[in-house]
């Protein structure tokens, strides 16, 4: 018996991508202990675009996105480090991820890894840096 295949607008739901509201950046603004607009600066976006599209209720750019996932992964990662089962480990995690961020690191060639952030490719280098501290690589 042969099964009918799905309809086309169920395959392009499961293709689609994550779409991520321009408020995502208010939202990582106070996790990261800067403004929205500093936020954008960050992720390397222009403060204008990214106002413009949360007072106009839209999704970041695709190229956006990405960064922003990666902050979003970055606290995830830190959250991991720390647990977050109760309100002060969480607030732990944050204070760490943020003092962390924010101090100069060899492996940055003593740069502050939170100017990293609005890199795709130096974002990647954080979160694996990141990765190999919650396995226990790097103690």
């Amino acid at each position: 018996m042969m099964l009918n295949p799905p309809s086309p607008s169920v395959l392009d739901e499961v293709d689609s991508p994550i779409v991520l509201p321009a408020e995502i950046i208010q939202k990582l603004a106070p996790v990261f202990e800067v403004s929205t607009t500093r936020m954008a600066q960050l992720l390397g976006m222009s403060r204008h675009v990214v106002w413009r599209r949360i007072h106009r209720r839209e999704a970041l750019p695709p190229k956006h996105q990405a960064r922003a996932m990666g902050a979003l992964r970055l606290h995830a990662l830190a959250l991991h480090l720390y647990g977050y089962q109760t309100v002060n480990a969480r607030r732990e995690a944050r204070r760490w991820m943020n003092d962390w961020l924010r101090e100069p690191r060899l492996w940055f060639g003593w740069r502050k890894p939170i100017e990293y952030l609005g890199s795709d490719v130096d974002q990647k280098k954080a979160l694996t840096l990141i990765e190999g501290i919650a396995a226990g690589a790097y103690m």
